[in-house]
């Protein structure tokens, strides 16, 4: 039994309750050459797609917060911080902006960027979450997802 569904809940209200609550998401989207040639279509779709369904979905919001960042020969933050219901336009601008990434090129790997790119965005979260405490009970944890080019 999963450990949000009890006897006393019906299905679909142990779904939403189980499903309502997820955390703040940080994306990290690794373009390597030549590997993002290969991959920079299928995945911008796969987000698109992605985004537009949680967009639209009825019901509480199951992605509360989302930020994405881009790593390639430094680390960028394409989204800061927004709530992924209702910003679906703001997220298709996202996703042109990383169908514009070049496809070929050099990469020149100097330090970390993927671990810059993180403490960049947990350093964004911890502002954000102060931020929003003002206002009320904000999660204080999120996770880190990376999505690699290849």
């Amino acid at each position: 039994l999963h450990p949000y569904i009890s006897k006393g809940y019906t299905a679909g209200k142990a779904y939403a309750t189980a499903h309502s609550w997820q955390l703040p998401q940080i994306v990290i989207v690794d373009v390597k050459p030549p590997f993002w040639a290969n991959t920079c279509s299928k995945l911008c779709e796969a987000l698109e797609n992605f985004f537009c369904l949680a967009c639209s979905l009825a019901g509480p919001c199951r992605i509360p917060l989302l930020s994405l960042y881009v790593v390639q020969n430094q680390h960028e933050c394409l989204l800061p911080f927004v709530q992924v219901k209702g910003s679906f336009p703001r997220l298709q601008t996202c996703i042109s902006e990383l169908r514009s990434l070049p496809r070929e090129g050099s990469f020149q790997q100097k330090g970390d960027r993927v671990m810059q790119a993180v403490q960049d965005g947990l350093q964004q979260f911890k502002q954000y979450t102060r931020h929003m405490l003002a206002g009320g009970s904000v999660n204080s944890s999120v996770e880190v997802s990376r999505v690699l080019g290849r």
